[in-house]
C-alpha cells in the first residue's frame, strides 16, 4: 500500500473522532483504490468497494465532484476500521 502523503493526511482526517474531511468523492475513491480497494459501479450514482478482508462498502454519489456528507464519512470510518486499514 503506497500512499501519497495527501492520501495519509485524508485517511487520518477520516478515522478522527468526529470525521473531519473536507473532500470530493473521487479523492475517496483515489485513497481506496491506494488503499486497496475494488470500485464496483452499480446504478444511478452508487458505487460500492470491495476492501481487503471482504468488507463492502456500498456509497451514493451522483458526480465525482460532490463533497462528502458527516454520515458518509462514518460510514466510510467504520469500513475502514473494519478492513483493518484504519487504527480504532
Amino acid at each position: 500500500m503506497s500512499l501519497t502523503e495527501k492520501q495519509k493526511r485524508l485517511l487520518r482526517t477520516i478515522v478522527a473522532e468526529p470525521a473531519m474531511a473536507d473532500a470530493k468523492f473521487g479523492e475517496l475513491q483515489r485513497l481506496l483504490t491506494a488503499l486497496g480497494a475494488k470500485s464496483i459501479r452499480g446504478e444511478s450514482g452508487q458505487m460500492a468497494f470491495a476492501l481487503p478482508d471482504g468488507v463492502l462498502l456500498a456509497l451514493s454519489w451522483p458526480n465525482s465532484q460532490d463533497a462528502v456528507r458527516g454520515y458518509q464519512l462514518a460510514s466510510l470510518s467504520q469500513a475502514l476500521r473494519r478492513a483493518g486499514l484504519a487504527e480504532k
